[in-house]
C-alpha cells in the first residue's frame, strides 16, 4: 500500500501461481487431509490417545503440553498470526480500540484458506463462485491473497514447531535437507 498526497495505491507484488498452488498443496497435507495423510489433527489424537494409555509421574504434563498445541492450532485458525500478535501488544499497551489498531482483523484463516484452496488453486469446485466473485476486482483479490498466505504461513510455523516436538520428545534425529 502506497500514499502520496492522500491517494492511495496498491503494487501488487505475489507469488506465482505455480508456486502458491504448490505450496497450498503440500500446506493442505500438514493442515487438512481427506486422505488419509497424518495431518495435525490426525498426529495429535494419537499421541493424546497414547499419553492417556501410558500412565507414569509425566502423563498430566504431557496431556497438558498437547491441549496448549491444540488450543494454539484453534487460535489460528480463527485469527491470522499477525492478528494474534498485534492483540497481545495492544493489550498489554491498555489500547482501548484494539479493533481499530489491530491488522488483519477481518480475515478468518479457515474460511480464506477453503476460499482459495477449493475456489481456484487445487479444487475448482464449491467455492469457485465465491472466489470469481472476489477476483473480479484486482486490488481486492490482491489484499485477499495475502491473507491467504498470512493465514497458511501462521499455521505452518505451528505445524513445524509441533513437528520438532515430536522430533525431540521421540529422540527422532533429523535427517539431512
Amino acid at each position: 500500500m502506497h500514499s502520496e498526497n492522500g491517494e492511495p495505491w496498491l503494487t501488487i507484488d505475489q507469488t506465482d501461481d505455480e508456486q502458491t498452488v504448490g505450496f497450498a498443496t503440500r500446506f493442505r497435507q500438514l493442515h487438512h487431509s481427506s486422505t488419509g495423510d497424518p495431518d495435525f489433527s490426525v498426529v495429535i489424537n494419537l499421541l493424546n490417545k497414547y499419553a492417556r494409555q501410558f500412565r507414569d509421574t509425566r502423563t498430566d504434563q504431557r496431556l497438558a503440553i498437547l491441549e496448549q498445541w491444540k488450543k494454539a492450532r484453534a487460535q489460528l485458525m480463527n485469527r491470522p498470526l499477525p492478528n494474534i500478535v498485534d492483540r497481545i501488544v495492544l493489550e498489554r499497551d491498555n489500547c482501548t480500540n484494539i479493533d481499530d489498531l489491530a491488522m488483519y482483523n477481518d480475515v478468518n484463516p479457515d474460511k480464506i484458506i477453503n476460499l482459495f484452496n477449493y475456489g481456484e488453486l487445487i479444487h475448482f469446485g464449491k467455492h469457485s463462485e465465491d472466489y470469481e466473485k472476489m477476483a473480479e476486482e484486482p486490488d481486492i483479490e490482491a489484499i485477499e491473497h495475502n491473507n491467504f498466505m498470512q493465514s497458511m504461513l501462521g499455521l505452518v510455523h505451528l505445524y513445524f514447531g509441533f513437528s520438532e516436538v515430536i522430533r525431540s520428545s521421540t529422540r527422532l534425529k533429523r535427517g539431512p535437507v
